[in-house]
Order: structure tokens, then sequence, then C-alpha cells
């Protein structure tokens, strides 16, 4: 079935104020801009976009919010989502109120290779009671130097849902050190995939299996988190290579965005089209990209 423009998830931005400074950030450009979304604004823009189907509460680090607030963020959500649970990003450096995570859809961001840190949020981790996936982005020491025999005791021990996320961190951050090689990033899915771990996700699987294809229209495909911002105004996340777009409206955002965004020619004539594992097609070169799709080719015969 074919979706409105409009029907796509929105991310919530209601601070920037955080208390990590992870290099791979998608917001590293906004670390310090004040203020707070305007909880009013919110509502307003809910209301007159009845077709979004998703909400994710991101930030910054939305634990830091002040309790009061929080909950009724998390009210608001939950009243035009009929009762759903918003999705609720946080690095865990301080573990929600009961109350609070009995209300969201619990999704934690994980950095093993930074010791000292995460030592502290995987203890937290083994605090919680309640259902929650996490998050870690494959970097090129996640890769060389944790491991994946680490990452596979790690599900073990936690048992739950854990993301393996492929990001460019050159194009996003311009972070050349932390970018595996693809011979890498093959050596890494290959060694993955031998352990056939229950709890561990990556589309770098789902490509090397031959089961990864895109269910998504042409917007949300290449830019699905459209977010506002604390200060009222909306924004497109910039990730695939488009300058970021801001508007005053959710809507006249994803219009603008479709008005400059075209699929690249090359996107449209290259055999791994359907199954790209550069989600955000950045509009860069993509050689890298291809030639670990091309990697995993062979294994689909």
């Amino acid at each position: 079935m074919k979706k409105n423009i409009g029907d796509v998830p929105m991310d919530i931005i209601p601070t920037y104020k955080c208390n990590l400074r992870c290099p791979f950030c998608f917001n590293k450009d906004n670390w310090k801009t004040q203020g707070l979304l305007d909880l009013e604004v919110l509502r307003k823009e809910l209301r007159e976009n009845p077709e979004i189907r998703e909400l994710a509460i991101i930030g910054g680090e939305p634990s830091l919010l002040p309790k009061d607030y929080l909950l009724e963020l998390i009210k608001i959500c939950r009243e035009y989502l009929n009762s759903g649970k918003p999705d609720f990003y946080t690095n865990l450096t301080i573990i929600p109120d009961k109350e609070i995570l009995d209300s969201i859809e619990l999704h934690v961001s994980y950095d093993p290779c930074d010791r000292e840190l995460q030592d502290k949020v995987l203890g937290n981790m083994m605090l919680l009671d309640c259902d929650f996936s996490v998050n870690m982005i494959i970097t090129k020491k996640l890769v060389t130097d944790y491991g994946v025999p680490k990452i596979v005791r790690l599900a073990n021990r936690l048992r739950k849902p854990l993301y393996l996320s492929k990001i460019n961190v050159v194009t996003t951050n311009g972070i050349k050190y932390m970018q595996p090689t693809p011979q890498e990033l093959v050596d890494f899915t290959l060694e993955l995939a031998k352990y056939q771990n229950p709890y561990i996700r990556s589309s770098l699987l789902r490509v090397l299996a031959g089961t990864y294809q895109h269910n998504k229209p042409t917007v949300e495909r290449f830019d699905y988190n459209v977010s506002i911002n604390p200060d009222g105004r909306f924004q497109t996340s910039g990730l695939h290579g488009i300058e970021k777009i801001y508007r005053d409206t959710y809507k006249e955002c994803l219009e603008a965005y479709k008005e400059v965004f075209h699929t690249p020619e090359k996107c449209q004539s290259c055999k791994f089209n359907d199954y790209c594992i550069d989600e955000y097609r950045h509009g860069d070169d993509c050689a890298d990209d291809y030639a670990i799709m091309e990697s995993f080719e062979q294994y689909h015969r």
C-alpha cells in the first residue's frame, strides 16, 4: 500500500542538553543549543498531523529533563498514540523512574569500547526490570578491538535485542579514524553470522543472508528522521548528504524535503538498489558499500 508523505515517524527533541559527548552523535552540531520545547507547540502539531504513526523522544539526553515535564511529554505522546508507548532513546547513565519506564519503549545507546563510562551503563542495564533494546554503532574500535566474541557474550548476558547499526561516521561527523574498512566489516559480519545469536540484529547480517529489502516509501526510506526541535521548528536529519532543512511546521518540512531530494541516478541503475546497506544514501562515493555487498553476493548463490 502506498503511504502518504506525512505517514512517517516523528522525532521529538525536547532538549539538546546531554551529559555525554559521543563522537558519532548525529546531533553533534547542536550540543551548545539551549532551550526547552514548548509542549503546547507539540500538541498543536500533533493535532494537525494525525497521520504520524510513531513518536520517538530523543535528544540530547531526555532523562536529564525535569520529571514533571517529562511525564507531561510522555502523556501527550500516549494520548496521541491511543495509549501506545513512545520510543525513548537514552544513554542510561541515569535510570528513569519506574513511572516513566512503564510508559515508554526504552532503547539504550551503548558503546562498550568506552570502558570507564559503559561499565556503569551496563550495570544500570542489569538493574532494569523492564523490556528494552540496545543500540550500538559499528565503529572501527568495536570491530577490531572489542570484537565479535565479546559482543555475543554481551548479548547472551543481557538477553535483549541488540542492534548493531552501520552508519558512515565519516560522512556524518567527518571522523575517518572511527570508520571500519569494507574488508573489516565483511570479516566482522561473516564471523558474527557463525554464532546465529538470537538477540543480535543488523542490516549487515540480513544483507549477507539475502533477506534484507527496503519496504519504505522513498521519502521515509531516505529521511525518516524528521524532528521537532527545542525551539519548536522542524528539521530533516541531513544524514543523506543534503543540507538540513528547517521549517516552521511538520508538513512544510516534509514538503520542502520532497522538493529537494531525488533518488541518485546511480542508485536507480545499481544492482543492489533494492537492499543497499547505505540506507541514508549520502549522495557521496558509495564504493565502500558496493564492495561490501559485492563480497556478500557470493553467499546468495
